[in-house]
């Protein structure tokens, strides 16, 4: 888990998912997580 301070640190790894935080609302709650497809021998 990584903590992040601003947009510019997303978008320097995702820009979607930087686009996405823009536009969330500050009084709602907000969950989010990741699919991850894993192989036969186990590498993702």
């Amino acid at each position: 888990m990584v903590e992040v301070i601003s947009i510019e640190q997303v978008s320097e790894v995702d820009e979607h998912l930087a686009s996405n935080i823009e536009n969330w609302e500050t009084d709602k709650a907000t969950v989010w997580g990741t699919i991850h497809i894993y192989l036969a021998d186990g590498e993702a």
